[in-house]
């Protein structure tokens, strides 16, 4: 792009010449010009050097001089501004020589108007302009070259460094399983020159040397990564390592090469056998303590059963059974986390299970035989929502029993509980019975076991409650599952 004057400096030993194409010059519309003259070789450097013109323009013929002679010296000088070559000559060798000693053009007196001379100042400047933003960005270049060069062997050296001084293990290997690069700290007695083109036949036992190439040709088969733990007879010694395996791969895709990482685990390993001794520790110790709290339990559980036999008072008597219930109801808790390998959850379908085939077994007799049901998928709860949501189901399953079949001696229980979504637990408890009377409020109850399923509800478990009365009586908890 050229903005404003174009200065132009004629170089010609003729002063008309100059005048007519300044006047040349003068008549051009889009661009102004302002042409200064030197005839002499001498003059010419001495006002090229000052580097005040856009653009030179310089006769093949000078006084002493030659115009090759000044464009010799503008090469050597390292000028900035570009050379029209003009001569009165029509020889192509001049042509050639004035180009290839560094002029952006070639004129020839007597055929120049000012349009051409017009369009050859402006290739010349735009020409030298360009030359000048390549030679900018090759010099970019070139520094940028160098700075990553000299960054990467900074990074190459450090890479060198770390690779030599952590533990780990890196491995390159053809398909054959020789070595082709073998990186390892001096802890392991290894070096690079003992490993590279060898095989691992040659240094190993031949069933670990086998397992070995048996993995390679895994890992090249499939074309993925391959991470195992290893036992590695090393040096006399038995190392255990993570091994990561990774395919390398040409431009086609086909696999050439595996890479592997190897991270010596041995002190993992062994800390981790100590984790598992101490942890089936603890599981025989919590287990213990399960059952013996059971057992405390069905102790507590009989002392009452004995006192209650000496009473013949009916609301004791049954102030003792209930009582009992809700011993009982936390001992079969503690007797299913005895008999699970894992502590941290129970399964209600199967406590429920075992709550009602106590239950029933407690409240039925010869003449009278009430059905209990239990139906659902299966929802585990941590200890401490168990105990509140087990202890208000045999409120519930009680209550079930003692009032909804008065003057019948078979009725049913269906007890169904799954997973809602969002962590929600819907346990659902119904009988066929004669029904919770129509003025009876869950909410305004003075019924000690109903006040007790509202608290265990409401407050410790968070949920709510929900009664229905068609064809008996149906009473829905729900709660979200903690963690």
């Amino acid at each position: 792009m050229i903005d404003g004057t174009i200065r132009v400096l004629f170089v010609d030993d003729s002063k008309d010449d100059f005048i007519i194409t300044r006047s040349l010059l003068m008549k051009a519309e889009d661009v102004n010009f302002e042409v200064e003259w030197s005839a002499t070789y001498e003059d010419a450097v001495e006002k090229m050097d000052r580097a005040m013109h856009n653009v030179c323009i310089v006769d093949y013929r000078l006084k002493g001089k030659s115009g090759l002679e000044l464009l010799k010296t503008a090469a050597a000088r390292n000028w900035n501004i570009p050379i029209i070559f003009l001569t009165a000559y029509e020889d192509r060798s001049i042509d050639i020589k004035a180009m290839q000693t560094g002029a952006v053009d070639y004129l020839i007196k007597g055929r120049i108007d000012t349009q051409l001379l017009e369009r050859s100042i402006r290739y010349a400047i735009e020409r030298k302009q360009n030359e000048e933003e390549l030679k900018k960005y090759r010099n970019h270049l070139e520094e940028l070259v160098k700075e990553r060069t000299s960054r990467l062997e900074k990074v190459e050296e450090r890479m060198k460094l770390l690779l030599e001084s952590i533990e780990d293990i890196f491995i390159m290997q053809d398909l054959d399983g020789k070595y082709l690069y073998f990186s390892s700290s001096s802890c392991y007695g290894l070096t690079t020159e003992d490993m590279l083109d060898k095989k691992p036949f040659d240094f190993h036992k031949p069933e670990f040397a086998a397992r070995m190439m048996k993995r390679i040709k895994k890992v090249a088969r499939s074309g993925k990564s391959l991470t195992e733990e290893i036992e590695v007879p090393l040096k006399g010694k038995k190392l255990w390592f993570l091994e990561q395996s990774t395919p390398v791969k040409d431009e086609a895709g086909n696999v050439v090469a595996i890479t592997t990482i190897c991270r010596n685990i041995t002190k993992l390993k062994k800390k981790e056998e100590q984790l598992q001794v101490s942890l089936r520790e603890k599981e025989v110790l919590l287990r213990e303590i399960h059952h013996r709290v059971k057992n405390n339990l069905q102790i507590i559980s009989s002392l009452i059963n004995m006192i209650s036999m000496r009473t013949k008072n009916r609301g004791a008597i049954d102030l003792f059974w209930e009582a009992r219930n809700k011993i009982q109801t936390m001992a079969l808790i503690h007797a299913q986390l005895y008999e699970r390998e894992q502590f941290d959850s129970i399964n209600m379908v199967k406590y429920v299970d075992d709550l009602t085939n106590y239950l029933t077994k407690v409240y039925n007799t010869v003449e009278r035989s009430i059905t209990a049901v239990v139906k659902g998928t299966p929802v585990y709860l941590n200890v401490n929502q168990a105990v509140p949501c087990a202890l208000a189901l045999n409120e519930l399953i009680s209550n079930c029993f003692k009032h909804a079949f008065e003057g019948r001696d078979r009725g049913r229980i269906v007890i169904s509980m799954g997973m809602l979504s969002g962590g929600m637990v819907k346990i659902s408890v119904k009988d066929d019975g004669v029904g919770m009377p129509e003025g009876v409020d869950i909410n305004e109850t003075e019924s000690l076991g109903l006040e007790l399923v509202k608290i265990l509800v409401l407050h410790q478990l968070q949920g709510k409650i929900q009664v229905g009365r068609v064809k008996g009586t149906r009473i829905i908890i729900a709660f979200r599952i903690t963690k």
